[in-house]
């Protein structure tokens, strides 16, 4: 018999167990050719997964609870402002509450030239013109409510005092001419008093807008009088013209009267007195009379 002993079936099974039982994820483990094994390469690979972080997952800008420093602060905020979605509607987000309650007077004012415009579209539809008698009260109420609002809140932008005036013009200085030109007064002698409130009221609203820093208390910085008729006070020719409605004094039966101007020969036209009123209101917004403001 041969001196060396022949290893039988169950040494090679208990080999194999050892060899199996031996760390699979281990680096110097090679295949027969000298390389590294597959199995070795796949746990080489995995081994920074296992082992890194649950915060190396999330964003930058959030896998820092601790508080940011002023630099980063500064970086990431720079980058929000170079980000092209955001100068989308750039002027609306710069708007505070107050200038768009300042738009709510604008949105009334127009409405109410839309709806005198309907009234004599749809052959004198009564509906129409009490919607546009009613709006023009409530953009009285925004234009005084924009700066409660403004005061209440400790905001406002450098908009404000524009929008205010601008929305002021449509509200109470064309809206009433429209509301007068709608219920008769329409001659030619009407409309050019009609047209000369309407650049009275924006004369008086662009002189306010200079001179107000000039008018306004040094101690609180608010001005005391107003510098003539305020425009909001076109409004008591809107209550003129809802009575003389209700009297059925408008269009054919236009309180005051009709006649016919024909001064000079070449311009003769139709005039109601009744237009007198808005040159009487335009003379009195540019004038000099220091009207106390409440």
């Amino acid at each position: 018999m041969s001196s060396k002993r022949r290893s039988s079936p169950r040494g090679h099974a208990a080999a194999a167990a050892e060899a199996d039982a031996a760390p699979r994820s281990s680096s110097t483990a090679r295949s027969s050719n000298g390389l590294p094994s597959k199995a070795a390469l796949r746990a080489q690979e995995l081994a920074p997964l296992e082992t890194a972080p649950t915060s190396s997952f999330s964003s930058p800008d959030e896998s820092d609870l601790s508080p940011i420093s002023p630099p980063r602060k500064e970086a990431l905020v720079n980058r929000w402002k170079a980000d092209p979605k955001r100068r989308r509607f750039k002027l609306l987000r710069s708007f505070t509450m107050a200038d768009f309650v300042t738009l709510g007077n604008a949105a009334c004012g127009t409405c109410s030239i839309f709806f005198c415009l309907n009234y004599l579209e749809n052959k004198l539809y009564e509906p129409y013109i009490i919607a546009s008698f009613i709006l023009l009260p409530l953009a009285l109420l925004f234009d005084i409510m924009d700066g409660h609002v403004a005061r209440a809140r400790q905001n406002s932008s450098p908009y404000g005092s524009d929008l205010d005036s601008l929305a002021d013009v449509i509200s109470f200085a064309v809206a009433p001419a429209v509301l007068g030109f709608t219920l008769g007064l329409r001659g030619v002698w009407d409309c050019i008093l009609l047209a000369f409130f309407v650049c009275c009221g924006v004369s008086r609203l662009a002189r306010y807008n200079v001179t107000a820093e000039t008018l306004a208390d040094a101690a609180t910085g608010k001005v005391k009088y107003y510098q003539g008729f305020p425009v909001p006070t076109s409004l008591a020719l809107v209550v003129l013209l809802a009575v003389a409605y209700w009297q059925d004094g408008v269009l054919g039966n236009m309180w005051l009267g009709t006649y016919r101007w024909s001064f000079p020969a070449t311009l003769p036209g139709t005039f109601h007195p009744f237009s007198l009123l808005f040159g009487f209101f335009g003379c009195a917004m540019l004038s000099e009379w220091k009207i106390p403001k409440p």
